[in-house]
């Protein structure tokens, strides 16, 4: 807050009246500070609470679009291991089976920090 007589001085040159630190002003003053203050830390809390609720629905977005990319992926990979034959058939197994791996690494949630 500015200091007392730094305002009983601004009041002066702009308004041309006097105070003194005394003054009922100065009290109607504080409950504004301390309104402003409260109306501040309500603002604070939702804006906390907006950014919480965000992160939560981005969370739930990545786990669901790893799910669904790993569907994809897996029946791309089944689709690609019947249409090979003999060898072509084990290494596409072998391919599929590393591929399954990765992407249930990718779709597994992901703590996030911060």
């Amino acid at each position: 807050m500015l200091k007392v007589s730094r305002l009983i001085a601004e009041v002066y040159e702009r308004h041309g009246i006097r105070m003194e630190p005394d003054d009922v002003g100065f009290a109607l003053i504080t409950l504004n500070q301390l309104m402003l203050e409260e109306l501040a830390r309500q603002l604070r809390e939702g804006v906390r609470s907006g950014i919480a609720e965000f992160n939560e629905v981005v969370q739930k977005t990545e786990t669901r679009a790893g799910k669904n990319l790993a569907q994809y992926v897996k029946a791309a990979a089944a689709r690609f291991g019947r249409s090979c034959s003999g060898t072509s058939r084990t290494l596409a197994f072998v391919l599929r089976r590393s591929l399954m791996r990765s992407i249930v690494s990718i779709a597994a949630p992901q703590s996030s920090s911060g």
